[in-house]
């Protein structure tokens, strides 16, 4: 699969999983894309010099101190449990892109909330 692009779809239409994002890096593809049920379009590229266990491993610190803060501003009513489900693995691509582990590109069929940024910058 070296230098292949691949397409799949996301019953869920939520973001990459680690285990999207370790195939990518591990194989060579030269991109991931992925189609949600609800119109949600994402697409990743791995940056070179970048091995498919930093992003693993990044993608799992990530995870957990997203999830961290997302505890907090449920348990606070600022989120929605949807919101919170929807919006998890995309401010952690988010946040990979960011610190420059991958390029991400996400096309939602509404605007990403300011408190998915918040997070972004806070994990960061």
């Amino acid at each position: 699969m070296r230098g292949a692009a691949l397409t799949h779809n996301h019953p869920s239409s939520y973001s990459f999983s680690k285990d999207d994002l370790m195939l990518m890096a591990h194989t060579g593809l030269r991109r991931i894309y992925a189609v949600g049920n609800n119109g949600a379009l994402y697409a990743a590229v791995p940056r070179p010099g970048v091995s498919w266990r930093m992003i693993g491993q990044e993608y799992v610190e990530v995870w957990g101190r997203v999830e961290t803060e997302i505890k907090q501003l449920l348990k606070s009513g600022e989120i929605s449990f949807q919101s919170a489900a929807f919006f998890h693995a995309h401010i952690v691509c988010l946040v990979l892109n960011v610190r420059g582990r991958i390029r991400y590109h996400a096309a939602l069929p509404w605007k990403t909330p300011g408190w998915a940024y918040h997070l972004v910058r806070k994990v960061l």
